[in-house]
């Protein structure tokens, strides 16, 4: 009978671990992306639109869009 509550409590600590994982997993890629967007934002502002139109497309949101349509 203990065996298995301690076996449930291990999946409970698991299951919530997984979860709390793949939250900071989408927030390192959320902040991944705003850092590749202020690099964006550099290069245009240097007037490199090549460049800034790469890592633009990369980002593919709809502010990337608008520099997108600047640059063409």
């Amino acid at each position: 009978m203990i065996y298995n509550f301690f076996s449930f409590l291990l999946y409970i600590i698991i299951f919530i671990t997984s979860i709390f994982n793949k939250k900071i997993k989408a927030v390192e890629k959320e902040l991944e992306k705003i850092k590749n967007f202020e690099k964006g934002i550099e290069l245009y502002k240097k007037q490199n639109f090549k460049e800034s139109k790469i890592i633009f497309e990369k980002i593919n949101d709809e502010q990337s869009k608008i520099y997108i349509e600047r640059i063409n």
